[in-house]
């Protein structure tokens, strides 16, 4: 729970006026698997923070949802944003959904912003790639892609805007087959009233529409075009639960991607795609597993963000992959072996900050204190100081 005064990110980070408390502290209920560390991505205008601002309304953290137009949104704060109506800063916020937290970066949509959305992207997981359902992959939508592929980060489509008249889904799903060079697997079909008017999203597809499911499926997986044929290519003979499994298997080789439907507008489709963050996007504990096994049980993470504060100093937002920080630890920085002493650390929503004790694995913070640190930087348990060299071995290894 947390305790304690909010304080503004935006005032912290860029004007430095007003204090922290030094009281607070508070603790996660969730294990490192029931952590989803996501980043919203999209072509300026696809409707990446509507997206973003739905998904904060439907699992409760917001009582309604902002609006871009009114500059309300929880991830536009910046009054260039408000002003302009587009992301600038990648925020972060965070929320749950079925026992699952996840925490959001925000990113920005426009090119000249392209090198905000590729140091957060360092520090996640999974990503949730918004595309306008009437306009298919645009070119910022591949310049992102690019990127998620440099990092190796799997990814789910939300084809958006599906409330509109002019939306197509078949030049969207071509659109992705030939931009992004994957193969887009449906997940979900937006289902419509008689005024041709979108309500709704259902999985339950017609034998035609699942046979095009299950042979994409078989076009690169082996085991699924054995068991397709040894069907007598009958899908209704394969079971739901064999094709979800092998959309989840291909998913995280990343060899197709799951593509789900509806409108951040009005909100259809935004459960369901909630459902699929969870079940399909790794949890934070998958990068533990890639990790030495001798910085497994001890503190390591990165700095993706660091900026000069008026009062307290350097103030670095951080990932963290294994381990536990505490207030007060000493960390040691790899790039300059300089060991650095973490004067607090902070919990962000947002532009709002609340102090905290400690953070565990899997969790993403502010980190106060740390002079030396810069974006990029990896930051280890001072414990290796006397192992500089084994260390830097294990980082390059």
């Amino acid at each position: 729970m947390l305790c304690g005064r909010h304080v503004r990110l935006h005032d912290l980070l860029l004007r430095g006026r007003r204090n922290v408390t030094k009281s607070v502290v508070r603790s996660h209920s969730h294990a490192p698997s029931r952590i989803r560390n996501i980043g919203v991505v999209a072509h300026i205008d696809a409707g990446k923070t509507t997206v973003t601002e739905r998904i904060l309304f439907e699992t409760g953290k917001l009582r309604s949802p902002g609006n871009i137009k009114h500059g309300t949104t929880t991830t536009d704060y910046l009054e260039c944003e408000q002003r302009r109506g587009i992301t600038v800063n990648s925020a972060f916020v965070q929320t749950s959904w079925r026992d699952t937290l996840i925490n959001i970066i925000d990113t920005p949509g426009h090119i000249d912003f392209n090198f905000e959305v590729e140091r957060s992207l360092r520090v996640l997981d999974g990503s949730l790639m918004v595309i306008d359902g009437t306009r298919g992959v645009e070119a910022q939508t591949v310049t992102v892609w690019r990127q998620l592929e440099k990092f190796g980060i799997p990814s789910i489509i939300f084809l958006n805007k599906l409330d509109r008249e002019r939306r197509n889904l078949d030049v969207c799903m071509s659109s992705i087959l030939e931009c992004l060079s994957t193969v887009p697997i449906i997940v979900n079909q937006p289902v419509l009233d008689e005024r041709n008017q979108l309500v709704d999203v259902n999985d339950d597809f017609s034998p035609e529409t699942l046979t095009d499911i299950v042979e994409s499926l078989a076009g690169v997986d082996d085991e699924m075009e054995d068991l397709y044929f040894s069907h007598d290519c009958d899908v209704t003979r394969i079971s739901r639960a064999e094709i979800r499994d092998c959309i989840v298997k291909l998913h995280r080789k990343r060899k197709i991607i799951p593509v789900c439907h509806g409108s951040g507008i009005t909100g259809v489709g935004i459960r369901s795609c909630l459902d699929f963050i969870t079940s399909f996007l790794p949890s934070s504990d998958t990068v533990v597993s890639r990790l030495p096994a001798e910085l497994q049980n001890s503190v390591c993470g990165v700095v993706f963000k660091s900026s000069l504060d008026h009062n307290k100093g350097v103030l670095c937002q951080a990932r963290l992959y294994s381990g536990q920080l505490k207030a007060r630890s000493r960390l040691l920085n790899t790039r300059t072996g300089t060991v650095n002493q973490v004067s607090s650390l902070f919990s962000v929503d947002a532009d709002l900050m609340s102090q905290m004790d400690s953070c565990q694995g899997g969790e993403i913070t502010v980190i106060s204190g740390c002079k030396d640190f810069r974006t990029g930087d990896i930051y280890v348990d001072s414990s290796w100081e006397t192992r500089t060299d084994e260390l830097r071995q294990l980082i390059e290894s």
